[in-house]
C-alpha cells in the first residue's frame, strides 16, 4: 500500500469513527431530552422542521401511557416555559382535584390547531382525561397550517439523528424549566392584528374532536389573556370577549366540557400578554377546578374507570357537560 493510499484510508477511517461517535452521542442526547422525567414535550421548535414530527413521535413512544393518564394539549401557555413541572397548572389541577394521574404534556410552543390534531393522531388507545387550551390569537388565518405526515417513515428518528448529529452534539437542548420564569409583567412587541380573529368553526370542532377521541373525558378552556394591558397595544377588549364567547359556543357543540376563561385572570398572573407566571399557573388550576365543580350547573357524578392494563378507579368531581361562561 502506497503512502498516499494509507493517508486516505487513515483519514476515512478517522472520519467514520468520528461520525459514528457523533451519531451514538446524538442519539443518547436526543433520547434523554425527549424522555425527560417531567414527561413534558421539550421545545420542538428548535429542531429542524423536517424532523419535528419524528421527534414528537419519539417523545410519545417514550411515555408510559399504561398508567391512568391526563394528556395536556395546546400552545405555550400549557407548555409553560420556565415553570417547574410541579408548579405548572396541570400539576396543580391534578393535585387540587386529587386525581392522582400521570401527566403527559404534549403542548407545543406556538401550537396551532393543526399541531394539536397531528399530535393527538399519534396516540393509540385512550387516556383518562385530556385538557386543551384554545388560543384566540391562533385563529387569525394561520390555523390551517400544513400538518406533517401522520404515518411514521421507517427509521425516521435515526435518519434525523444522522442528519442533525452536529447540531445535537454541539447544542445544549433545553428543558421547559431550564431558565426560571419571569414573574412580573413586561411589555413585548406584538403584531397589531394579533387578536383580529377569524374563527373557522370547522377547524375548532375538528381539533376538539381529535383530542376527544384520545380520552374518556375532555376539558377545553378558552385561553385567558392579560386583558388589563390590552390598551397598551391598542387591542379591542370587547371584540376579544365576543370572539372568545363565539369560540365557547362552537366548542359546546362538541362532546368536550368547555370553559371560557378568556378574561378571568388579572395582570398579576402574567409575565406578558398571555404567558403565566407561577401564581398564574396556580390560579388557572383553581379556576379550572372551580368551573368543573360549579354548584349551579346540572351535574352528574362521574367516575372514570381506567381502560389501561393497570386498572384503577378514581373520581373527577362533577364535570358539567355544557359550555360555561
Amino acid at each position: 500500500m502506497t503512502k498516499s493510499v494509507l493517508v486516505v484510508v487513515t483519514f476515512l477511517s478517522t472520519l467514520f469513527a468520528i461520525n459514528t461517535r457523533d451519531i451514538v452521542v446524538s442519539y443518547s442526547v436526543a433520547s434523554r431530552w425527549l424522555g425527560n422525567a417531567d414527561q413534558r414535550l421539550p421545545n420542538i421548535r428548535i429542531i429542524s422542521e423536517e424532523c419535528r414530527a419524528p421527534f414528537i413521535r419519539r417523545f410519545i413512544a417514550l411515555q408510559d401511557l399504561t398508567k391512568p393518564t391526563m394528556l395536556i394539549f395546546g400552545d405555550s401557555q400549557s407548555f409553560n416555559k420556565g415553570v417547574p413541572a410541579k408548579s405548572t397548572w396541570p400539576a396543580r389541577f391534578n393535585e387540587l382535584a386529587d386525581l392522582r394521574l400521570n401527566i403527559v404534556n404534549l403542548a407545543v410552543v406556538d401550537g396551532r390547531p393543526p399541531d394539536t390534531r397531528f399530535i393527538a393522531a399519534q396516540l393509540s388507545g385512550k387516556a383518562d382525561l385530556a385538557v386543551v387550551n384554545l388560543n384566540q390569537a391562533h385563529f387569525n388565518g394561520l390555523e390551517s397550517r400544513k400538518i406533517p405526515p401522520l404515518t411514521e417513515a421507517p427509521f425516521e428518528f435515526v435518519r434525523c439523528i444522522v442528519s442533525m448529529r452536529r447540531f445535537l452534539v454541539t447544542t445544549e437542548l433545553p428543558l421547559p424549566d431550564a431558565k426560571p420564569v419571569r414573574e412580573r409583567y413586561r411589555k413585548a412587541t406584538l403584531a397589531k392584528d394579533r387578536y383580529e380573529m377569524r374563527l373557522d368553526s370547522g377547524v375548532l370542532r375538528s381539533t376538539v374532536e381529535a383530542v376527544a377521541l384520545k380520552a374518556d373525558r375532555t376539558i377545553v378552556y378558552i385561553t385567558p389573556n392579560n386583558i388589563d394591558v390590552f390598551g397598551d397595544y391598542g387591542y379591542d377588549v370587547q371584540r376579544f370577549k365576543d370572539d372568545s364567547a363565539q369560540m365557547l359556543e362552537t366548542c359546546a357543540e362538541t362532546v368536550a366540557t368547555c370553559f371560557d376563561l378568556s378574561s378571568r385572570m388579572s395582570k398579576a398572573n402574567f409575565y406578558d400578554i398571555v404567558h403565566l407566571n407561577t401564581a398564574g399557573n396556580d390560579n388557572l388550576a383553581k379556576l379550572l377546578l372551580k368551573e368543573a365543580t360549579r354548584a349551579d350547573t346540572p351535574l352528574d357524578e362521574r367516575h372514570f374507570t381506567s381502560t389501561h392494563r393497570n386498572s384503577t378507579q378514581y373520581q373527577l368531581q362533577s364535570l358539567p357537560r355544557r359550555g360555561l361562561h
